[in-house]
């Protein structure tokens, strides 16, 4: 049996089906089941027939090499959250940081912070508990009657306490909020960063081979270039098209001025860990008398 194994039945998986298959992907497939192959089989059927290949102790026994690689490979384009958990040998608790990071991440670059808010929402909850509401309640009902009491200062938009003048316990849970959202939101900028890099060369590789596919046939070509061709799936002549690419640079350009002049994540992160490290610091000093 061939050595040379394109993919695993579960990338087929979701590339065949009755509608259409691509034939580039059935001649794999058929490249990759060899003597299982039946070409009287729809493409859906062809891919349990390889489950079966695949499983086969001959085809392991020939295989197992490259099957380890396939699935490594695969991981790394169809699930590269999980390909980097294993490859960085992250445990169970760094992939669920992971995933979610992503999570955020991707929402994101889809115009939503729907993810972000959520889990924002659930680690400022978490970090709350217990919030004694009623407790709160009747001490702004006091509050209202002394008025020689001075009120600590309570961001109850940003974090709840619940003692209404602030106390040691609501400022620590206060902190550590704040240290955990601010690491997660600086994680998934910089992962926003690396799927915007991830997918700029994607774009890149796929755009090198048209321009120079482009200019080959520019050179059999001896017609004119009609600027008002319109994709009807685009809705706009090839002419305006390069506007838009103009105005998306100087849109980038504005954003990328406004980001710079806030607070960059390495400056973030260094605040976070001087804060962190000094309070270590204090607590190593203690002698136990206090």
């Amino acid at each position: 049996m061939d050595a040379k194994i394109y993919h695993s039945p579960s990338w087929y998986e979701s590339r065949c089906s009755e509608d259409y298959t691509n034939p580039r992907v059935k001649s794999m497939l058929l490249s990759d089941m060899g003597d299982w192959y039946d070409d009287t089989a729809t493409p859906e059927e062809l891919v349990g027939y390889y489950w079966e290949c695949w499983n086969s102790i001959d085809f392991i026994s020939f295989n197992v090499s490259r099957m380890a690689e396939i699935e490594l490979e695969e991981m790394r384009s169809e699930n590269k959250v999980q390909y980097m958990a294993i490859m960085k040998g992250y445990g169970p608790g760094e992939e669920t940081y992971l995933k979610v990071v992503d999570e955020i991440a991707r929402d994101m670059l889809l115009g939503s912070d729907k993810k972000l808010m959520l889990f924002k929402k659930r680690i400022r909850e978490e970090a709350q508990k217990p919030l004694q509401k009623k407790k709160k309640e009747q001490a702004k009902r006091m509050l209202k009657f002394v008025g020689n009491i001075k009120k600590a200062s309570e961001d109850e938009k940003l974090f709840t306490w619940n003692n209404i003048n602030g106390e040691q316990k609501d400022y620590k849970k206060e902190i550590h909020y704040h240290i955990c959202i601010t690491s997660l939101m600086c994680a998934v900028e910089e992962r926003i960063k690396m799927i915007a890099v991830e997918e700029t060369k994607t774009l890149r590789t796929l755009k090198t081979e048209h321009t120079e596919r482009m200019n080959k046939v520019d050179k059999l070509y001896d017609g004119d270039i009609e600027q008002g061709w319109v994709s009807r799936w685009l809705q706009i002549p090839i002419r305006e098209q390069n506007t838009f690419i103009e105005d998306f640079e100087k849109n980038v350009e504005r954003i990328k001025k406004d980001t710079e002049a806030m607070l960059s994540n390495k400056e973030t992160i260094n605040r976070v860990g001087a804060l962190m490290n000094e309070k270590d610091n204090n607590s190593k000093r203690l002698t136990g008398f206090e």
